[in-house]
């Protein structure tokens, strides 16, 4: 049986698309570690539209672990080229490269440390964990 709670700090975080607002938010986190938040109707839905999605730390926002589009039921990498990823992530959607706050559609904060609570198949607004890497427990997979 695969052990799906993360044990520690993760080196590589997959996300898929799933597109959709954050009520359908499913995870273990309290709101002091989980926050989710629409805007101009939140990411799309439709299977194959594309949003534009930007993943950064979410104190200072100076390291960047994903910026490009990405397709409604595809998967991304959270990554910054082996080291262990900020115990904090900062998702944000974009309908456009553009960047703006008027093409923002969502925006996404949760503790990705894993002492935070963080599961296979957590789902924190449009995007879910799908697999994780990390020293201790090296790949663990929803595949």
């Amino acid at each position: 049986e695969i052990d799906t709670r993360c044990d520690g700090t993760p080196t590589r975080l997959t996300m898929r698309f799933k597109g959709g607002a954050c009520a359908q938010s499913q995870n273990f986190q309290t709101e002091d570690l989980f926050e989710c938040h629409d805007y101009n109707d939140g990411p799309p839905t439709e299977t194959g539209d594309e949003a534009f999605i930007v993943v950064t730390n979410a104190q200072g926002g100076d390291i960047t672990y994903h910026e490009g589009c990405v397709s409604v039921g595809d998967v991304f990498d959270i990554t910054d080229e082996g080291n262990e990823v900020d115990e904090r992530i900062n998702v944000t959607i974009y309908s456009s490269e553009d960047k703006l706050l008027r093409t923002i559609l969502q925006t996404v904060v949760y503790h990705s440390s894993c002492s935070g609570k963080l599961f296979l198949k957590d789902t924190f607004g449009s995007v879910q964990l799908v697999e994780f890497e990390n020293q201790s427990q090296s790949i663990v997979s929803c595949f």
